[in-house]
């Protein structure tokens, strides 16, 4: 039998019902001809028995015990059979039933040295646009990606399978952007502005609420340090702002894990480096530092709900 013309890699824990809207969307693509991985990261659930009703040879289901959403990714990369390859998370479905032609004409109709392309992210329950693009139809390197200057938000990416040797998700249970920030460094993407993803972001526990924020804040604040470590010098080269925004991030994962001095001194080592709609929540952050850990996330949940509502 001849491959599949695009592998999906579902990683998925305890949501077994959301399957049923992911694949849903699955189904009704245009494009028949894919294969769905899902790697069940140690439910305690009933995601097995889901999977198997729906009962289908394009389905592929893995079984890990619990190691977290990216080494969950990894592990459905060793199964995938296909040349072009998509990543949907439990909480999200696509967005049209063109969805897989449109991303794989898109991609493999452009040139070799383009390695990926990254489609446009709507939010399920506004439906509105988690991005912000400079045009249609975007060629973008390091540089634009790192920097946000041509793109910023959240985009669905679609990958040619060779590219994905070149470097893992990293171990961190988040922290999405090592990944594309290496890649990019070996070959160029696009952006279109075209949606490809409908994020339900504010469903449960996902990687983006705040009780998930709170829960992996220790986690997080190492990510944020790795990622510094490894892009400050080109930050420093060509966008001095973007690494105070991201010494804010790490002072405020280090607040929410409980580490006051740790995060005074990385909030005020960003201060100076970041712009000024970053440099409030640095002093917003600081005044936070002055109450005890479990009030400060008392306000952090306030917060986000605020932001939801």
């Amino acid at each position: 039998m001849n491959p599949p013309r695009v592998s999906v890699i579902t990683p998925t824990y305890n949501r077994a019902h959301l399957l049923p809207r992911v694949w849903a969307s699955l189904q009704r693509q245009t494009l028949a001809d894919f294969q769905w991985i899902v790697v069940d990261d140690g439910s305690s659930d009933d995601t097995h028995a889901v999977v198997a009703g729906f009962a289908d040879p394009r389905i592929r289901y893995v079984y890990q015990e619990n190691q977290g959403c990216n080494m969950a990714r990894n592990r459905g990369e060793q199964e995938v059979e296909a040349d072009y390859v998509a990543f949907l998370d439990s909480d999200d479905e696509l967005y049209a039933a063109d969805t897989l032609d449109m991303m794989l004409s898109t991609l493999s109709t452009a040139r070799p040295e383009i390695g990926m392309a990254y489609f446009s992210v709507v939010d399920g329950k506004s439906k509105q646009g988690l991005n912000q693009m400079e045009g249609d139809l975007l060629e973008i390197g390091y540089q634009d990606l790192i920097c946000q200057i041509k793109i910023s938000g959240e985009f669905m990416p679609f990958f040619r399978r060779e590219v994905l040797k070149l470097a893992s998700w990293p171990s961190y249970n988040g922290m999405e952007g090592l990944r594309h920030w290496r890649l990019i460094q070996h070959r160029k993407a696009i952006v279109v502005r075209k949606p490809a993803r409908i994020y339900h972001r504010y469903e449960g526990d996902n990687l983006i609420s705040a009780a998930s924020a709170v829960k992996r804040a220790h986690e997080m604040a190492l990510a944020s340090l790795d990622l510094i470590a490894e892009h400050r010098a080109a930050w420093l080269s060509y966008c001095p702002c973007q690494l105070g925004r991201w010494l804010f991030y790490a002072s405020m994962y280090m607040a929410l894990a409980g580490q006051p001095v740790n995060a005074l001194k990385t909030a005020l080592s960003a201060f100076p480096r970041a712009d000024w709609s970053i440099r409030k929540k640095v002093l917003l952050l600081i005044t936070g530092l002055l109450v005890p850990t479990r009030i400060r996330h008392y306000l952090f949940f306030r917060r986000s709900q605020r932001n939801t509502d």
